[in-house]
């Protein structure tokens, strides 16, 4: 999926409010859950490695993300962090990983 394709599918997993239409959102309910459940499939790696927004704040949070965990985390699929997210080790595995998450992870899964 390229970052266009990315990017709409983010607009379209949005819960939806006033003024999305304008952005690409939508109120389809169908629309929406078919979005988020191709978010629950896209790896943390294919989207840190999108380019959402190409802005001097993301350029910043890009630069001082830590990269040590990426092996372990690319790979993984939105859903599957967020099963972990929802588990026993939850709080651990946040605090092990907050710094290495692209701030668009962390809004993948904030849809989901």
């Amino acid at each position: 999926m390229d970052s266009q394709e990315l990017r709409r599918t983010f607009s379209l997993a949005n819960a939806f409010k006033e003024g999305d239409l304008a952005v690409g959102g939508t109120a389809e309910d169908g629309l929406r859950e078919a979005a988020r459940r191709v978010l629950l499939s896209i790896t943390v790696g294919d989207i840190r490695r999108a380019v959402l927004v190409d802005d001097g704040v993301t350029a910043a949070l890009t630069r001082t993300r830590d990269r040590r965990f990426d092996d372990d985390l690319d790979a993984l699929t939105i859903g599957q962090a967020k099963t972990v997210l929802l588990g026993p080790g939850a709080a651990a595995w946040a605090r092990r990983h907050q710094g290495a998450l692209a701030s668009e992870v962390i809004a993948a899964l904030a849809k989901v």
